[in-house]
């Protein structure tokens, strides 16, 4: 069954990249993410869903090492500098949403890695952001690690599968191991001032941002500079509140 946005029904046990790899192919093929497909009446997929399981089935794995962001599992924290393309700014997306997922656990005195935690995954991630959040919520109700876990990812598979199936020959030209890619010379990192990090927006687009020693903060989804705006109630940003 498809799952609308008023729906819900949790599926399987996710976790990391090979899972997320699943979750894609879910998307890709139009299936839900036990295989079966979510438009065929007779349960048999369709020819154009049967190329598209071999077309993307491993298409994740060969991202990994990919552009200056794109690095999975124990590989995470690699990525540095600014994104190549929209496929690498969503793994930066990633990365920043696993980034506050380990310091809200710490913050919380808890313990979670993202990239490693099982997790209940909605039958699909085709809805909007906030329909992910609270699908994931429903389906780890126990569980913020899982939720959020979920959230990130199932984020994270919905913006690359439309860029995938779009840009599929794109793939190549930012791959470190197909050797086109000079990761040393193209993701140059600026150096930053060095300060403490808290979190901002609510998942699965929370990102992490440098309080500079108090002078920044969090207003809605955004960061402001309070030495010389202010955060209004309605969670916009000003130099005066209505």
């Amino acid at each position: 069954m498809k799952l609308l946005i008023t729906q819900f029904v949790a599926t399987g046990v996710f976790a990391g990249l090979s899972d997320m790899q699943t979750q894609l192919n879910s998307v890709m093929n139009n299936t839900d993410v036990t295989g079966n497909p979510t438009n065929s009446p007779s349960g048999i997929p369709s020819p154009d869903q049967r190329a598209f399981q071999g077309l993307f089935s491993l298409w994740l794995q060969t991202i990994n090492e990919y552009g200056c962001w794109c690095y999975f599992d124990e590989l995470h924290g690699k990525g540095k500098a600014e994104p190549v393309n929209d496929l690498d700014a969503y793994c930066k997306s990633l990365h920043e949403g696993y980034e506050c997922i380990l310091l809200d656990a710490e913050t919380a005195s808890q313990s979670c890695t993202p990239w490693t935690k099982s997790y209940s995954q909605p039958s699909t991630v085709m809805v909007g952001d906030d329909q992910i959040l609270a699908n994931c919520v429903l389906a780890n109700p126990t569980d913020d690690c899982a939720a959020r876990s979920c959230a990130v990812e199932g984020k994270f598979i919905k913006s690359v599968s439309g860029w995938a199936f779009f840009n599929d020959l794109e793939t190549d030209n930012y791959s470190h191991a197909a050797g086109n890619f000079d990761v040393a010379t193209e993701c140059v990192n600026r150096m930053g001032v060095q300060s403490e990090k808290k979190c901002c927006g609510d998942y699965p687009n929370r990102f992490p941002y440098r309080t500079m020693s108090g002078s920044r903060e969090c207003c809605g989804g955004s960061t402001f500079d309070n030495t010389i705006l202010q955060c209004c109630t309605d969670d916009t940003v000003g130099i005066a509140c209505a």
